[in-house]
């Protein structure tokens, strides 16, 4: 329910092959193809598939590891944007200069913010950390 007065952004999702294996869209696309089109034998299959990956996975010792948020020893999920290199253009001043900030917490400004929140969210895996990582 919206409430009068509030703007929802509208959702965009990157396309299947710009996204990173784990995410959830890509994973289970398979399973959500299937329920869409009443498949319910493909849709255990595809469900299982998923699930069998998981359990092989953590059988060899790899732990997943969150790309955005961690766990704190007082059982809070925080986000992980702590540190990030971003590329920003001013407009401030005479001509637009473009300068990199390492980040260890957010800007005041709500447009460095904003800049600095979607830097941290569409950078590569290697550019930031991935899932799943050893633990």
């Amino acid at each position: 329910m919206q409430k009068s007065g509030h703007k929802v952004a509208p959702k965009w999702v990157a396309a299947e092959d710009e996204q990173e294996p784990y995410e959830s869209r890509r994973l289970w696309r398979d399973l959500t193809r299937a329920i869409l089109t009443k498949d319910m034998d493909a849709a255990t299959e595809a469900k299982t598939t998923v699930e069998n990956a998981q359990r092989e996975l953590r059988a060899t010792g790899v732990k997943h590891r969150t790309r955005f948020f961690e766990l704190r020893d007082d059982n809070c999920w925080v986000p992980r944007i702590q540190c990030v290199s971003l590329s920003l253009i001013s407009s401030a001043g005479p001509p637009l200069n473009r300068k990199t900030l390492l980040i260890h917490r957010l800007p005041q400004d709500p447009q460095e913010a904003t800049a600095a929140v979607q830097a941290w969210i569409w950078s590569r895996p290697s550019e930031g950390s991935s899932a799943p990582a050893d633990g």
